[in-house]
């Protein structure tokens, strides 16, 4: 009762919205190593999620919890649960310039092949390409606090800045096994400036150090130039060009790889067309940058593509599709590869109710393993959204 007359006083604040939102998924995943008979599991999964905003003239605040319960006829532990939280706070001294303090985790059981090949979010591309050679759960904890500042210096200069902490692995001896723990923080520093009317100037630069126990230690940086331009009122594009630095140290002096360098950078285009109440977004993007294969702790270079489809056809339908993959391109993990597509449709039942459905799909491929992974999914999910008042 306290809880509810609680919720019911934040609901009354100006700028306060709240989401709700439950997505029942079903799904198949075969794990098929070369010269062995392939394993094959289905999977139940319900994912409520709750997401509270409150918004201020200085201040804001976003919380979430998003558990996840699954149902697998897998050998072993037949049911698992993953709980998810996250706080994201803004605060805006003046004006042009805003801070941010972010905390997130989880903590429970995941399928181990759900956790590496995860579908991504909406224009972003998946997680690398990692051996995965049977079903699996393991028992795992994540955590990341990200503190950040962005600033106006100009009417044409923006600024913004970055520095994070995490932890993440296996939460016992048996899981850090197939995902070993690490520690670790990240540094990202950008500047952009509007060069004309139509172009935008930007350089960015990230570095990563992260510790996977026992004994091994990976650095990898990133330092790029983009340019973004207005193609046309609806149409913009964007190339990115730079260089990655990485090295990793191990007991194992086999192990040990000195410091290397790498080109990275991107190619991209992005159209959006508004007209009431119809609306269309569309992205394609090419990039190959350094990552870090959580499995094995070594960093290595990867090329991705993507590319998103979001149309509202109607004042109260809905379309979206998605679609990435990722290729390694050095190292022994050359030509793991990964790819994810995901369609989903939805129709709006009146305020403040929406259903959708969907269907994905998975590949993955690991050569120097010997094994690949397939799934496929058919999901539908009740999207129920407080607007904010004004």
């Amino acid at each position: 009762m306290l809880a509810g007359a609680l919720l019911s006083c934040l609901l009354a604040a100006p700028g306060a919205g709240l989401d709700l939102e439950l997505r029942t998924e079903g799904r198949q995943r075969t794990v098929a190593p070369v010269g062995a008979d392939p394993q094959r599991a289905w999977e139940l999964e319900v994912a409520p999620l709750g997401r509270l905003r409150l918004t201020g003239r200085e201040l804001d605040l976003t919380a979430s919890y998003a558990p996840r319960f699954t149902l697998s006829e897998r050998p072993g532990e037949r049911t698992s649960l993953l709980h998810r939280a996250a706080l994201l706070g803004g605060w805006r001294p003046s004006p042009p310039s805003r801070l941010t303090l972010g905390l997130e985790g989880a903590e429970g059981t995941v399928s181990l092949l759900q956790l590496l090949a995860a579908a991504p979010r909406p224009g972003q591309p998946p997680a690398p390409a990692e051996p995965v050679p049977t079903i699996s759960a393991i028992r795992y904890r994540s955590g990341t606090a990200t503190l950040g500042l962005s600033s106006s210096a100009s009417a044409r200069l923006r600024l913004r800045g970055s520095v994070a902490g995490f932890v993440e692995g296996g939460a016992t001896l048996e899981a850090r096994r197939s995902l070993p723990q690490q520690r670790g923080g990240r540094v990202e520093a950008g500047l952009e400036w509007d060069a004309t009317r139509r172009d935008v100037l930007a350089t960015a630069l990230t570095a990563t150090l992260s510790d996977l126990r026992p004994g091994s230690t990976a650095r990898y940086g990133v330092l790029a130039e983009s340019w973004r331009h207005a193609l046309t009122a609806h149409t913009r594009a964007w190339v990115t060009a730079g260089a990655s630095l990485a090295s990793q140290e191990a007991a194992s002096a086999a192990a040990r790889t000195p410091w290397r360098l790498r080109p990275a950078g991107e190619l991209g285009v992005a159209h959006e067309l508004t007209r009431e109440p119809e609306r269309l977004r569309a992205t394609a993007a090419i990039a190959q940058t350094p990552v870090l294969d959580r499995s094995t702790g070594v960093v290595v270079d990867r090329t991705t593509a993507s590319a998103t489809l979001s149309a509202v056809m109607a004042r109260d339908w809905l379309l979206d599709a998605t679609g990435s993959g990722g290729v390694v391109v050095g190292g022994p993990e050359a030509r793991d590869s990964i790819w994810v597509g995901e369609l989903r449709g939805g129709r709006r039942l009146g305020d403040p109710f929406e259903l959708s459905l969907g269907v994905r799909g998975l590949s993955q491929r690991q050569p120097r393993l010997d094994a690949r992974a397939y799934e496929w999914a058919v999901f539908a999910a009740v999207l129920v959204r407080h607007r904010e008042r004004p």
